[in-house]
């Protein structure tokens, strides 16, 4: 079981949904149903690059997966997190990679 995921976000797809608590919604992911309820309570960290550091991050709530008939990301996932900025500035390193999307165990 992971104890956290990166993602490569590049789309600008993270929105605040409550700025009082930093809660937030990811952008879209291939992610299955089984890991994505295995990863709240976990970390998620976002990047622009695989050698890069994490220019955003929090604790994941919890996900919704989105319709079959989403026009543009049918039964892709969708993460609400709370944001942390102690979680910046994370190298999770170059190796791993698959699908724009890390899982650190």
């Amino acid at each position: 079981m992971p104890s956290a995921i990166c993602f490569i976000e590049k789309s600008d797809g993270i929105r605040v949904l409550d700025k009082s608590t930093w809660l937030c919604e990811s952008g879209d992911w291939i992610v299955s149903e089984a890991k994505a309820a295995d990863l709240v309570g976990k970390r998620i960290y976002f990047l622009e690059s695989q050698a890069g550091e994490s220019h955003y991050g929090g604790v994941i709530q919890g996900y919704r997966v989105l319709p079959d008939d989403h026009p543009t990301a049918a039964r892709r996932v969708v993460f609400t997190f709370t944001a942390d900025n102690a979680l910046r500035g994370f190298r999770p390193g170059p190796d791993g990679w698959g699908m724009e999307q890390k899982s650190i165990d």
